[in-house]
């Protein structure tokens, strides 16, 4: 019995050798076929750790580009301020150099060149818009409120002077008169409608330092004022062609003078409060009467044919003039000031003050 477990053992151990040296091989084998896998953890953990050093050195480095970038801008800006202001004072240069040069000539002419005396009137005219726009150099900081209260007092003056136009319209000695002045407002107010649409789809647009939205309403508004004056012009042609001549074109460009001084103010009140410069606002004051002397000659040499669309322009103008102040000026009036009674009050008080101004002067 003893003889034969001996030879049992003696042939199991063989087995048992032959098996932990199986098992032994196919550990080492796990642990070798496990070395790629752990391998590429090792990679993937060393890319990770790259991806997030990039990422950090990213952030470090557009942290340290973002005040360079905001200085650029400052730059940018900055330049772009200082070519404004550049032009702005080459423009009131020639003002000056053209007002000037007028003068002289009117000075040592003998008075018989009509047409010198034409563009000398309308011109100073046309001139007499920019003191308008002088009360801005005095006020250095206005509150959105009184911001309101300006668009409220141009609303105002706007309307006024859209009813004057139309008084002038229907004062024409046309037997169509009262035609061509419904004909013109209703173009006028078409006129408005589609220039605002068209410009909404520039976005970027910008004039005199502003820019988007406010930069469309100026433009806007600058059409408007300058498509007024085109009438203004021809009515200063068509007073010196009459036969009282010469005084009666003084007359009406006296008037025509005064009455400028607060429609420059009524654009300065839109301009200045969305960004432009008084010395800006005293510029575009003064371009939007530019039409005035330059529609007054030619009227003065062809003054049957303009004469004839006289009422027509005077509608045109009076219903654009009523369309930008009810659609433009009050609405963002009553949104700056917040009070509905404040804003027509004022709205109310600049119309009056603007025709009373007219009829003490005219």
């Amino acid at each position: 019995m003893r003889e034969r477990r001996k030879k049992t053992n003696a042939s199991n151990t063989p087995k048992r050798k032959v098996q932990t040296s199986k098992k032994k091989r196919s550990t080492s084998k796990r642990r070798r076929g496990s070395s790629p896998s752990s391998s590429k953890k090792k990679t993937m953990s060393e890319d990770l750790g790259l991806d997030h050093k990039a990422s950090a050195d990213a952030k470090e480095t557009t942290k340290e580009d973002a005040p360079e970038n905001q200085g650029k801008d400052v730059a940018d800006k900055f330049a772009a301020g200082k070519a404004l202001n550049f032009y702005t004072n080459v423009g009131l240069f020639v003002v000056a150099a053209v007002t000037a040069l007028t003068w002289l000539l009117v000075q040592n002419s003998d008075g018989s060149n009509n047409y010198l005396f034409v563009w000398s009137y309308s011109w100073m005219t046309a001139v007499c818009t920019g003191i308008g726009a002088v009360p801005f150099f005095l006020v250095d900081d206005v509150s959105q409120f009184w911001f309101g209260i300006c668009n409220a007092t141009a609303g105002g003056m706007m309307i006024a002077a859209s009813a004057i136009l139309a008084w002038e319209s229907l004062s024409a000695t046309d037997d169509m008169k009262l035609v061509k002045l419904v004909i013109g407002g209703v173009v006028g107010v078409i006129f408005v409608r589609v220039s605002r649409s068209k410009l909404e789809q520039y976005e970027n647009l910008k004039l005199g330092g502003i820019e988007g939205l406010n930069a469309r309403k100026a433009v806007l508004l600058m059409a408007v004022m300058t498509i007024h004056s085109l009438s203004e012009g021809i009515g200063i042609g068509v007073a010196f062609s009459g036969s009282a001549g010469q005084r009666l074109g003084t007359m009406i460009s006296s008037s025509l003078a005064i009455h400028n001084i607060p429609e420059g103010l009524a654009v300065a009140l839109v301009l200045v409060p969305k960004g432009v410069s008084p010395k800006g606002a005293l510029f575009w004051s003064i371009c939007s009467s530019i039409p005035q002397p330059l529609l007054a000659v030619p009227t003065f040499a062809f003054v049957a044919q303009f004469l004839y669309f006289l009422p027509l322009g005077l509608g045109f103008a009076a219903g654009a003039m009523v369309e930008v102040a009810l659609t433009e000026l009050l609405p963002e009036a009553l949104e700056m000031t917040g009070s509905t009674c404040t804003t027509y009050c004022v709205c109310a008080l600049a119309g009056g003050v603007m025709i009373g101004f007219q009829l003490l002067f005219i």
